[in-house]
Formats: structure tokens, sequence, C-alpha cells
């Protein structure tokens, strides 16, 4: 295929093109601080929604880390901080159990003034914002990629909001559309990204979580105002269906209250809109106020897809998926900040590397920055035994059963346990303590556990488990290898035994922190490589989006 440098242009506009802003605005504002050209494409107004998001002050730390924003910046989005939080099962039945936890998604952030902070930052720093411009299709070359832009027709009308940025280039050959040259696309247009979609051959989901939920005021007092709950169940599985539940203090005395489910491809599946009725009228038993007094003020409503292949690599070279394009959560945890969070230090740091030679955006590397995670794959059990199914329906407390055991074993052991299991950091000995502790106690129940999940289900969990314990091993092997592989490489070598060595302190659960340390600095502004090596690989068209 042709080359672009053939083509007339001897530099790219850009070394990066993020597509899809609201997570993607801070990958971006990470590379823009080391000095490369970036620029950032949303379909409509880069603005945070009114909901907020809920983590941890450890993993908003990372934001400050990375010189990303300052801790002033990051205190002002903070809306809420509240402890302990919750988790209860088994409420209907004779099992009953509750636990309470600290510092766990206890901080409450607005995405608004989150999002305006990464924006303006990354405005002054030079970084490109092109606001109602919607991805259209890409073109693979030997040397970049074109990215294909069409104006959105809402801009025009203003349905999308008023009073559109400065800094929104229209200027393009044919009226309404726009064209990008890049080194390296960012895929972060979230779980229904047109180029993931055929990254995964437009495979049907793993999983589901279904939710729906609301933020309202004037509930009546409640023994646990002012702390949230993590997960808690007061129900059995009813019409097949097993619901768990979410609570957090809102921004002005309000609360969210979200009910969930999980479910396979073949599991029953009742419509948003029955499940939306389901809750109505639990509500008031999970809360204690009939719906009639309450005044809402936002409703929701959604789900969330799940895929075994997962962190997801692109079958593209300079093409390269994060947030929840990629899958980087585990199938039980839907939302995707707290997910972006953990793995910014890992993610920001790789991309840069790769950025530091076109060799390094080849697929075969750039799917080092996608390695096999196994801490996320032993989740799929815990996802499958939390899945209402034949062996529920002929025992109703059967998950209420299996969750109050758990986190009855959990809450006796030591606090990284159950720590690393709520922040989706699941670590072997944590796992290897909770799976052994359950079977010991009751080995009855353990036996049930197999027949629900089935054999396959059981057989692929075992090899993540041994693979979470190997790579667990190689991790603290790490730095002894490091020292080794390093003697006298090449800037390639560097990017493959850095790629490799965070695969496996990721992929182990090693990189959870319980504490946050003193603030520091941005990092130093590094130069951005402004010549690129051109691969030998042909031209591909891709992301054909049908337009009108």
């Amino acid at each position: 295929g042709e080359s672009l440098g053939l083509s007339g242009r001897e530099v790219l506009d850009w070394d990066c093109v993020v597509c899809g802003g609201t997570l993607g605005i801070f990958v971006a504002l990470a590379l823009v601080r080391r000095g490369f050209r970036v620029a950032v494409v949303e379909q409509g107004k880069l603005v945070g929604r009114d909901q907020e998001w809920n983590a941890s002050r450890a993993e908003l730390y990372h934001l400050e880390q990375l010189g990303i924003l300052d801790s002033h910046q990051i205190d002002e989005a903070i809306v809420s901080e509240f402890n302990p939080m919750r988790c209860g099962f088994g409420l209907e039945s004779d099992e009953k159990l509750v636990v309470q936890v600290r510092d766990v998604l206890n901080i409450g952030v607005s995405p608004k003034v989150l999002i305006a902070h990464a924006k303006e930052s990354f405005l002054e720093l030079g970084g490109k914002l092109f606001e109602y411009m919607r991805f259209e299709n890409a073109v693979i070359h030997p040397d970049g990629v074109e990215i294909r832009l069409r104006d959105v027709e809402a801009r025009r009308s203003g349905s999308q909001g008023a009073g559109g940025a400065d800094w929104i280039d229209n200027a393009s050959s044919e009226l309404g559309r726009k064209t990008l040259y890049a080194r390296l696309l960012v895929d972060a247009m979230g779980h229904f990204s047109p180029i993931a979609a055929q990254s995964r051959k437009f495979s049907l989901p793993d999983g589901y979580c279904l939710v729906v939920g609301s933020c309202a005021k004037n509930f009546r007092e409640h023994e646990t105002d002012g702390s949230g709950d993590l997960i808690y169940s007061f129900t059995d599985v009813e019409n097949g269906l097993q619901y768990f539940w979410e609570k957090f203090p809102a921004q002005g005395g309000g609360k969210t209250t979200y009910m969930f489910m999980y479910a396979s491809r073949t599991s029953p599946k009742p419509s948003l809109r029955e499940m939306f009725q389901d809750y109505l009228r639990l509500l008031p038993k999970y809360q204690g106020t009939p719906v009639e007094e309450l005044s809402p003020e936002r409703l929701f409503f959604g789900f969330f897809p799940s895929y075994k292949r997962s962190p997801l690599r692109s079958s593209f070279d300079r093409v390269f998926h994060i947030g929840d394009a990629s899958g980087l959560q585990s199938p039980i945890s839907f939302g995707g900040f707290g997910s972006l969070l953990r793995h910014l230090p890992r993610l920001s740091e790789g991309l840069v590397e790769a950025l530091g030679s076109d060799q390094n955006l080849r697929s075969s590397r750039l799917g080092l920055l996608a390695p096999y995670q196994p801490n996320l794959s032993v989740t799929w059990l815990f996802q499958k035994a939390m899945t209402a199914s034949s062996v529920t329906s002929s025992s109703p407390d059967f998950i209420s059963q299996v969750m109050t055991s758990m986190f009855r074993v959990m809450s006796n052991k030591d606090k990284a346990v159950m720590y690393s299991f709520l922040r989706d950091v699941v670590q072997f000995r944590p796992l290897l303590v909770s799976i052994l502790g359950m079977v010991l106690s009751n080995p009855l129940l353990g036996i049930r556990v197999l027949g629900h999940v089935g054999p396959l289900s059981l057989i692929q969990w075992i090899v993540d488990f041994v693979a979470l314990g190997a790579i667990g091993v190689l991790h603290g092997l790490g730095e002894v290898l490091k020292s080794i592989l390093l003697i006298r490489a090449s800037a390639d070598r560097v990017f493959v035994v850095n790629r490799v060595l965070d695969g496996w302190k990721y992929g182990s659960g090693r990189d959870l922190s319980f504490d946050v340390p003193d603030s520091v600095g941005p990092p130093p502004r590094l130069p951005a490589p402004l010549e690129t090596r051109a691969p030998t690989y042909p031209s591909r068209k891709l992301f054909r989006v049908p337009t009108e």
C-alpha cells in the first residue's frame, strides 16, 4: 500500500489520536505532558455526566502520581467521602452475614469537574480537541494511520448542548468531514466501539451485567445512612433472577442506589423495563422508604458486556484499545473508571515507550500492553457462581449461601484476602485461602458449586489459577531478571522486557496498594520523536462504518 510519507507528508500531524474522550482524555493528557502531539476526538461535547464516579483515594492518587492532575484539581472533583462500606448476603435465609470494610469505592468524584480540569490542562499544553466529530473509518498505512471523521448532525442543531469549544476545527476538503494522520490510534470508544467489535470479529459477549438504578432524595432515616453498600442481597433467586444492590451517598444529601444481576449468553435475562419494575418494587424494602415519598433526580439503566478474550489485543498495527473498549475490568465489575485508574501508570509509560519507535507500534508489540491477566480471568468462576441457573431453580438460596460462605471466610482472614477481591485485584494466596476455607468449612456446598459452574468452567479456572501463581513467582524474580536482560539492551528490547514485567506485576495483582504516598510532582517532560521508521507491512482499510 501507499506510504503516507510518499504522499508528501514527511512528518505526520499527530503522534497519537485518541477516539473517545470521556476516559481517553486522561491517557491523552498523560501523553501530551510527555511532549507528544496528541488529539482527542469526541462525538459530542466533552463534558462529564452528572452521576458521580466512585473510587478510592489510592486509585485517584495515580492521577497525581503521573502528573495528570494536581492534588488541588483532584480535591475539587471529590464531592463526597464516606465509610464504612457494607457487604451483606442471605438476608432472607437462615444464614445471614454482614461485613463492613473501609476505603473501597468510598470517594464520590464529579466527572464534570474531573474531566473539565483534564480538558483544560490538555488544551493548555497544546493538545487538540475535536468535539462533535464522529469516527467513521481508518486506513492503516506503512508509516501511519489515516483517521476519517464525520461532523455530527446534532452539533448543527444544537441538541447536544450550546457553546461549541473554540478548539473545534471543521476545515476539510469535504463539508462536515475531516481526516487526521497519526502514528497511533487509541480506541477509547467504550464497550460498543466499532473498532473493538471488528477486532473481536463481531462475536457475542460471554457475560452480561444488567444494571438499573436512580439517584433520589427524601429517604427516611436509615441505619446505614452516611455509609455505602458495595454488594448487598436481601432476596433469593426469583423467576430465575438473582439481584444484588449497591448504594452510595450522593452530593446534596441524596442516595444513589443500583440493582444489578449477572447473566450468561444462555441464562434468563429480563428486559431493562421489567428489571426496573422489580427495582421499584424492591427499593422500599431495601431502604425503608415508599417510592411515592422519594424525589428522583436521575434514573439510569444499561448493561455491561464482558468477554473472556480480554484485555483485547488489537488485530491491527498502530491501533490500541483502552478502557471499556479493551475489556480491562473483571466480569463481576461494571464501569471502567476504576480499572483505568489502576492501569494508568502501566499504560501511560508503555505508550510513551511504544511511541519511541515505529517498530513498537506493530500489533505484536502493542499486544504486550494488553497481556493475559489471570487475576482477571479467574473471576469468571465468580461470575458464573453469581449467575442463576438450573441448579438455583431447585435451591433459590444457593447463590446467597455461596456468597455468605465466601465472605465469612474472607472476613476472618487478613486484610489482603478481602480487599484483593473487593478491589478487583485478585491475588494467588488470598484466593487460595478463600477457596480452601469455603470448601473445608462446607464441603457439600463446594460440591454443589462444582455442579453449578460445570466441568469446562472449572478446568479453565484451574488453568488460570495455576497461571496466577506462576506469574506471581515470576514477578518476585522480576528485578533480578530485569538487571540481566537489560545489559546492553536496545530500546526495542527495553520496551519488550518492561512490558513483560508489567504484565507479571498486574496479572498477579501485585500492584495492589493500601497506602497513598506523599504527593509527587509531574514526571519530566520528554521530547516527542518527530521522525518515524517505516516498518514493512501493507496498508489496510478497517473499521468501515456505514454512512447515510
